[in-house]
């Protein structure tokens, strides 16, 4: 009976041994596969540990039985995404957003982390930031989400500024091909300049 070690589990958990709590949900999961309570708790753990890949182990287990879920999803997107997968994590944001129907903000948030973060686009990031802001009442994490769209701000002023510098970099060095080729141009003498050869004056005639 895997209900057995998970109580086991369960009360170690509330005693602080994480360790052991692991052992006796992994117990139940060994006795049966499907016995999720014991998966979510295994979940919980690495979630609070940060252990990115045993969420991503987890999620993905508990997915198998409720593809649906938008926030496994989404939590699977977020453990893909610490796993250097950055596109796994955005289809993984998808599935969840068309799960929730749209009425998961997290998704933008998450969203606008990778696109700042690991794909350096600042644009797309600042649209989706927006959006969670607009769907949001109240942020959870304000300090966070200032941060990252000031990041990405500056990123985008740096970009426009060193754009410009190029630009500017590009015309004075054509304007300085220009002028020097207009010098040669004028300085060159007519012909292939060669002294001409005077033609010779034909003798009277008497």
């Amino acid at each position: 009976d895997p209900e057995l070690p998970f109580r086991v589990g369960q009360v170690l958990a509330r005693q602080g041994d994480e360790p052991g709590a692991a052992v006796q949900f992994r117990r139940a999961l060994a006795l049966d596969a499907r016995f999720l309570a014991a998966r979510h708790a295994l979940l919980a753990a690495a979630l609070k540990k940060q252990a990115w890949g045993a969420v991503a182990e987890h999620a993905a287990a508990l997915l198998k039985e409720s593809p649906d879920d938008a926030a496994l999803q989404l939590t699977h997107g977020i453990a893909l995404r610490h796993l250097g997968k950055p596109d796994d994590a955005l289809a993984a944001y998808a599935r969840a957003e068309k799960a929730a129907s749209g009425r998961l903000p997290e998704v933008h948030l998450a969203r606008g982390v990778l696109l700042a973060r690991v794909k350096s686009e600042c644009e797309p990031a600042l649209v989706e930031i927006s959006a969670y802001r607009r769907a949001v009442a109240v942020i959870p994490d304000p300090a966070q989400v200032t941060k990252l769209q000031r990041d990405c701000e500056q990123m985008l002023e740096e970009n426009r500024k060193a754009a410009e510098a190029a630009r500017q970099m590009q015309a004075e060095a054509a304007k300085q091909a220009a002028e020097k080729a207009a010098k040669e141009t004028k300085g060159a003498p007519a012909g292939d300049g060669a002294t001409p050869t005077p033609a010779p004056t034909p003798a009277p005639t008497r």
